[in-house]
C-alpha cells in the first residue's frame, strides 16, 4: 500500500514521495521516519520526539494535483449571487476531525493550496 503521508520534524517538511523515505510502524502504533540513501539509516522524525508530527493525505488533490494534508491552508472560489454576481475568494486551513475533512468538495476545480500551517507558504517547499 502507498499512502502519501508528510512529516514536520520541528523543522523541515518531509514527504512520502521521497524515495529515500521509508516509515517503519509498530505494532504499539509508534512509528519513524528513516531516511536511506547517502546517510543510511538515519531516523529523522519519530512518534516520541515531542516535536515532529505526521499527517495522512486527504485523499484529495488541489487543482495543480498536488495532495491535500490536515493543515494545509487553502483558496477557493465561490459564486456570489448578490445584486452583481462575482467570484469571492476565500481560505481555510484543513482540519480531519473523527476521519473527516473539511475540504469544499463542491469547489474541488478552483481549490489551491497556498501554504500550511508550519508556516510554509506556497513556492516555499
Amino acid at each position: 500500500m502507498n499512502t502519501a503521508y508528510r512529516v514536520w520534524d520541528g523543522e523541515n517538511m518531509h514527504y512520502s514521495f521521497d524515495d529515500e523515505l521509508t516509515m517503519i510502524i509498530e505494532p504499539s502504533g509508534a512509528w519513524y521516519i528513516r531516511r536511506y540513501g547517502t546517510l543510511r539509516g538515519e531516523t529523522i522524525a519519530h512518534s516520541h520526539d515531542g516535536k515532529s508530527v505526521l499527517m495522512w493525505g486527504t485523499g484529495q488533490k488541489d487543482e495543480d494535483g498536488k495532495m491535500i494534508y490536515p493543515g494545509d491552508e487553502i483558496e477557493y472560489y465561490i459564486e456570489d449571487f448578490s445584486i452583481i454576481p462575482k467570484m469571492v475568494r476565500l481560505t481555510k486551513t484543513i482540519v480531519i476531525s473523527g476521519g473527516l475533512h473539511n475540504i469544499p468538495s463542491d469547489y474541488a476545480k478552483s481549490i489551491r493550496v497556498i501554504g500550511d500551517a508550519y508556516g510554509n507558504k506556497a513556492g516555499a517547499e
